[in-house]
């Protein structure tokens, strides 16, 4: 399951004896902003701390290889503002684009 916020991400991976939860971050939250992460992810769990489910907070640039493990045919990153899908197809169709994988 995916989470959409803005620059945040959580990524809730559940698995057969164990669950991750991921917090990917496009640019680094402010405290608040955490807060409200956690408050998130600990609606998502129904507020378990359990050594059953991780928690791991990864920011955009540092994901790391077991990260990446989720992703088998690669992540791709927009930068920029949230805008409709077809807009952004269309764009690229006239202008063409270039991936950060």
């Amino acid at each position: 399951m995916f989470v959409f916020a803005e620059d945040c991400y959580v990524i809730d991976v559940v698995g057969p004896a164990h669950r991750y939860l991921l917090l990917w971050t496009g640019r680094r939250l402010g405290g608040d902003e955490m807060v409200h992460a956690g408050i998130g992810m600990d609606v998502l769990t129904g507020g378990e701390v359990s050594t059953l489910i991780t928690r791991v907070t990864i920011r955009k640039g540092h994901e790391d290889e077991a990260f990446m493990q989720f992703f088998k045919h690669g992540l791709i990153i927009l930068d920029g503002e949230h805008r409709p899908m077809s807009e952004w197809r269309d764009q690229i169709k006239e202008k063409g684009t270039m991936f950060r994988i």
